[in-house]
């Protein structure tokens, strides 16, 4: 199992100006990559500049605009060495120890970004990359945070996820880590153009760690495919958008690591060029249009990292649906060791059939009645558990357990709060309900709030300590009746509630 390193020192705006480089590939667009390295310049940062098969004139215009200013280093690779072995003469001409690699059709829309991205560095001093917001200009739209998932087949797909950390990052826009490099590799050159940063991703998950992407909200990339008037930019457009460097990218990841990208991409590829050079071609082979039924089969598999840990559940095993309840735990229990963590689950009060058949099945560790529970069990795992979780009568997400870990380990601002599912749903069998979104910090003592209590939270270690060694546990009749009860003390207590991004809690309604 691999061990969370150490934290980083906390970092401030003067240390990151010396420690970060812009790194931009100069293939032509001259106007915009000049328009791009300025946005960022202006916050007082350095930028390298590599010529990756521009025409000569282009890169003269580019030498003469910059030859004042200190800060902008212009590199020749020789030749096109596509965006893998680009980025590699970067990663290996530069020694700053963070990286941010942007497209030369990207601009920074944030004034104060760099203030931002200290925060966020501060915030989570243990992630590998972080990712700006990213609206598409050319399509008005918002980028978004992606998951990459495989299923048992090798089929891929990529998921957009809510929660501030994922396992994918986009290439053209995020600040990475050296140690990245350090720890996975280079970019794989076998992909001239195309996924060459979802190689990367495939390749740590497969080293026994995956990345750890942070998304930074509050910095704002504006990506602007604008249409070509040059030949010289409409022929970087078609080498970029080559329906052949995209297949062999799709090739080489399959015969890597065995992982099927969707190979219906000749219309995404269209749409790209004509955005760029407002010309619609028929030339992008009709090959790339398969029977459409890259889809994911069964069980599938999102690659997270937590580090090691121990998380015990604690599972009220009175009310109905238990043996859903214990299903649905146990597959986000399998999720979170697939992301490096022990787990352990507490049965408590269940019938006495049920929980040893549910010992039988692995679906509990443990089991006892919950005046069992209150006298040894709830002291005696005070000691050695980075986080705790109660489960009531609800049906709980896959990712909540990893989605919760991660919020409490690598977010510094989050440590220290009781963590709750972010959306509480009320269903019956007649399709009528009710949902309660507990966006970020909330009051669970607001009646609004409540949704008839709380089915399922998760706490540190040093919160659960305290409530273990209140007075709750001496009176109340039952699991859940002393958690809410102590959920209602901790909001006296001033502790902080939040709810974690793109996770749910279903509670059944017995009609």
């Amino acid at each position: 199992m691999s061990v969370v390193p150490e934290s980083r020192p906390v970092v401030t705006a003067q240390w990151l100006l010396e420690n970060l480089v812009v790194c931009m590939l100069f293939f032509n667009k001259l106007e915009q990559t000049i328009e791009s390295s300025s946005s960022f310049l202006a916050a007082g940062v350095r930028v390298n500049l590599l010529n990756n098969g521009s025409e000569p004139a282009a890169l003269e215009a580019l030498k003469a605009h910059f030859s004042d200013n200190p800060r902008v280093t212009i590199l020749d690779a020789g030749s096109n060495r596509g965006v893998s072995g680009g980025r590699n003469l970067q990663i290996t001409g530069t020694t700053a120890p963070w990286l941010l690699f942007v497209d030369n059709d990207i601009t920074v829309e944030t004034e104060n970004w760099v203030d931002s991205l200290v925060e966020a560095l501060n915030r989570s001093p243990l992630a590998d990359i972080f990712v700006p917001r990213l609206f598409n200009k050319h399509e008005d739209a918002w980028g978004w945070l992606s998951d990459f998932v495989v299923d048992g087949y090798g089929n891929c797909a990529f998921i957009r996820t809510d929660a501030p950390f994922a396992n994918a990052f986009p290439g053209g826009a995020s600040v990475v880590s050296r140690r990245v490099f350090e720890r996975v590799g280079l970019y794989d050159e076998d992909l001239f153009v195309g996924f060459e940063d979802f190689e990367l991703a495939i390749r740590a998950w497969k080293k026994g760690r995956p990345l750890l992407v942070r998304a930074v909200e509050d910095v704002v990339l504006i990506h602007d495919h604008r249409v070509s008037l040059v030949a010289a930019d409409k022929s970087a457009a078609l080498v970029r958008y080559n329906f052949g460097h995209i297949r062999k990218s799709h090739t080489v990841i399959k015969e890597k690591h065995g992982v099927l990208l969707d190979p219906n991409f000749a219309d995404w590829l269209k749409e790209q060029v004509h955005q760029l050079t407002g010309e619609r071609t028929h030339d992008v082979e009709e090959t790339a249009q398969s029977d459409g039924n890259h889809a994911l089969h069964g069980f599938t598999v999102a690659p997270h990292f937590c580090g090691d840990g121990l998380v015990r559940v604690i599972v009220d095993g009175r009310g109905a649906d238990l043996w859903m309840r214990l299903r649905a735990i146990r597959i986000a229990c399998d999720s979170a060791r697939e992301a490096q963590l022990k787990v352990l689950v507490s049965l408590v009060d269940a019938p006495v059939d049920m929980a040893r058949e549910a010992l039988r099945l692995g679906l509990a560790d443990h089991a006892c009645s919950f005046e069992e529970w209150r006298s040894t069990e709830a002291r005696a795992s005070v000691e050695g558990a980075d986080m705790y979780l109660c489960v009531g009568p609800a049906l709980l997400t896959s990712g909540f357990i990893v989605k919760a870990f991660q919020h409490n380990r690598f977010d510094v601002r989050v440590a220290g709060s009781i963590l709750h599912p972010e959306r509480v749903i009320r269903a019956s069998s007649n399709g009528l309900g009710e949902q309660l979104v507990r966006s970020d910090v909330f009051d669970p003592s607001a009646l609004e709030s409540s949704l008839r209590c709380f089915p399922a939270f998760a706490m540190p270690s040093s919160i659960w300590g305290d409530f273990v060694r209140s007075d709750l546990l001496s009176w109340v009749p039952g699991h859940t009746e002393a958690m809410t009860c102590w959920i209602d003390r901790s909001c006296r207590d001033g502790v902080i509630h939040r709810g974690v991004p793109g996770s749910a809690a279903i509670i059944k309604i017995c009609e």
